[in-house]
């Protein structure tokens, strides 16, 4: 739809407002004001389409999905890339879940680890000692915590077939604890026996606390790098065992100090190797292929059996050099394992930097297209603000228009219904027909009116009649009351309805018709000589108001009270105000009103006794009198 149109269809929708404002008679009646003439009334002129420049909805539809389009790919580019990171951060968190168990149950291997290295403490101190009885009571302490430790393990950690058959259960391993420990009572071991046997377990547990950093490491880089550093710490340890060996074949035996530097280099050696294994288990097939089950496994197993046994034997210079043989060809077999190994770190560090510029590279792609994208949208929106800016200025001024109409529409309700019942029928509201238990209602006419129209011209009298009319006007504002109807001289004035103010309806009319009198006192009426004087009466009773009327609603009060109140006023007096007796029980009540009863009570009236109004000690008009009196005459 074209701008102009836009501008025309928000004239149409505040004429049809409009219209529901002048269909005064509420709903459910088809009685309605016409399009044109609420025109009329409103001074409303039709907004053309040419007055705007005007858009065709292709083009703008156009406009819309290439922006729309734009928009879109941006989205989907970046909900791509979120999603890319989501998927690695969701990863990470499994991940850390499930290092997060495995460090609980590390903790309870690695107290397996503390307790079983202290006892294999306590047993080469017992053997070292020859079954010393201090030592023996340690010793059997010890095993108690060994043996509360493995129980207390949560969970028995995964091991493979090729594992020993002592490490395939809980039960298998304290069966085996136990029966080493019998064998160890009985002096039936050795001290090189013993640290290997608890060696070999501690092995074991730390083994799967390495598996745990081997699963936090997902790149392998770290691991793959402490497993290197762990197989050459192993070949150094492996070429002091060599020299060591070769001493005790060519020496026919060990002194004390080299026997215990053999033994640190053996189960040194072994251990580091067993830990490189740990963190890096593509080692193992280097060593299976090239080591095990071969005539160099066995003989250098025969050989160190021999040298942890350090007898005495006659020096065989020949059977050192074939130690030295083996275990330099065990030591080549570390560096084949060591160049693999290497190869590897320097792959996974090209792949991860491969990695990085790779991820660095997509980032850079992703920003550039959002700023491209972004420049593309923004340039998008400038362009369709600048289209709409054409007319957005004509539909402003058009809203002001009729901004100020419906103003002047809302003003033309206040003045013809009271307050309340306009803003209902602005809001399109029905306004349906109200009993009220109690009001007041005053009606007052100027004595001689017709004797003075007579008298004056068309245009003198009406200029008469705006000049009191604005000043009853202006005295009604100061009350809680409200103008119903008006004409010639004779006004309606009610309180108490269409909004209920408890009891105070009564003082509120009898003010009004006291400032009434007031006012008509002061007032120059220019065009005669006489005083304007007025002939009020009131009464206060139940009674009914609604809109009445469809070309010229009013909101009009019946019943009794009413028709009282007209009585009250036709049998009145000039300058007076009559009352009924109810009104003036009310106003007894007050306190602050000076009433007297009527000696003469017309027949005419409906109801007993009727009195005068004379005064209030304190009213509004006491305070405005003398500035109402200005305003009127100036």
């Amino acid at each position: 739809m074209s701008s102009g149109k836009s501008i025309y269809i928000s004239v149409e929708q505040n004429i049809r407002w409009a219209q529901t404002v002048f269909t005064m008679a509420g709903k459910g009646t088809n009685k309605v004001w016409s399009t044109s003439r609420v025109k009329d009334a409103l001074n409303i002129k039709n907004a053309e389409p040419s007055d705007v420049e005007a858009i065709s909805d292709k083009s703008k539809r156009l406009k819309i999905l290439r922006i729309l389009g734009l928009v879109a790919v941006l989205i989907l580019g970046m909900e791509i890339q979120n999603s890319v990171y989501l998927h690695e951060a969701q990863t990470e968190k499994e991940l850390g879940e499930k290092v997060s168990d495995e460090i609980a149950l590390s903790t309870q291997k690695g107290l397996i680890a503390v307790k079983v290295a202290v006892e294999r403490g306590t047993t080469a101190l017992y053997l070292s000692s020859g079954g010393d009885s201090t030592v023996h009571e340690r010793l059997i302490k010890m095993y108690g915590e060994t043996d509360e430790a493995l129980n207390a393990l949560k969970k028995w950690p995964k091991v493979s077939r090729d594992e020993p058959s002592q490490f395939h259960s809980r039960e298998n391993l304290q069966n085996y604890i136990r029966d080493n420990r019998k064998v160890l009572l009985a002096n039936q071991t050795t001290f090189g026996q013993q640290l290997e046997f608890y060696t070999n377990i501690n092995v074991f547990f730390l083994s799967h606390v390495g598996d745990l950093v081997r699963e936090g490491d997902t790149s392998m880089l770290w691991t793959t790098g402490v497993a290197y550093h762990m197989l050459l710490t192993s070949k150094d340890y492996v070429g002091l065992e060599r020299a060591v060996g070769s001493v005790y074949f060519a020496k026919g035996g060990l002194s004390s100090e080299d026997e215990k530097r053999y033994y640190e280099a053996r189960f040194k050696g072994q251990s580091y190797l067993d830990a490189a294994r740990w963190y890096y288990p593509e080692i193992v097939s280097s060593f299976d292929r090239l080591f095990k089950n071969t005539t160099l496994q066995h003989n250098i197993i025969r050989m160190r059996e021999k040298i942890l046994q350090n007898k005495k034997t006659v020096p065989d210079v020949e059977e050192g050099l074939n130690w030295f043989d083996n275990m330099t060809t065990y030591i080549s077999i570390f560096r084949t394992a060591e160049k693999h190994i290497a190869e590897k770190i320097i792959n996974i560090s090209d792949y991860e930097v491969l990695k990085s510029s790779t991820e660095v590279t997509i980032d850079i792609v992703v920003l550039v297209l959002v700023l491209v994208f972004s420049l593309l949208i923004t340039s998008g929106i400038y362009r369709m603000a600048n289209d709409t800016q054409s007319f957005a200025s004509r539909l402003n001024e058009q809203t002001e228009e009729l901004n100020e109409e419906r103003q002047k529409a809302e003003q033309l309700l206040c003045q013809i219904f009271p307050k309340s019942i306009a803003q209902d029928m602005t809001k399109n509201k029905a306004v349906p027909p109200k009993h009220f238990d109690t009001a007041t209602i005053m009606f007052s006419d100027i004595v001689g009116f017709s004797r003075i129209s007579a008298s004056l011209s068309s245009s003198q009298l009406i200029d008469l009649l705006n000049r009191l009319y604005h000043t009853f006007d202006s005295v009604i504002d100061q009350y809680d009351a409200t103008k119903l109807d008006g004409s010639g001289g004779a006004y309606e004035v009610v309180s108490g309805l269409p909004t209920a103010n408890d009891d105070q309806h009564v003082s509120e009319i009898a003010s009004l018709a006291l400032h009434f009198l007031s006012a008509a006192e002061v007032f120059d009426p220019v065009h005669v000589s006489c005083k304007i004087k007025l002939r009020i009466g009131i009464n206060t009773g139940p009674c009914v108001a609604g809109v009445v009327g469809y070309k010229r609603p009013r909101y009009q009060v019946f019943g009794d009270t009413v028709t009282t109140a007209k009585g009250l006023e036709t049998t009145s007096e000039g300058n007076k105000i009559q009352i009924s007796s109810a009104t003036n029980e009310e106003l007894v009540l007050t306190g602050v009103f000076r009433t007297v009863p009527r000696a003469d009570t017309p027949k005419s009236v409906k109801g007993s006794k009727t009195f005068w109004l004379l005064s209030k000690a304190t009213t509004k008009m006491a305070n405005s009198h003398s500035s109402f009196a200005v305003s009127v005459n100036g």
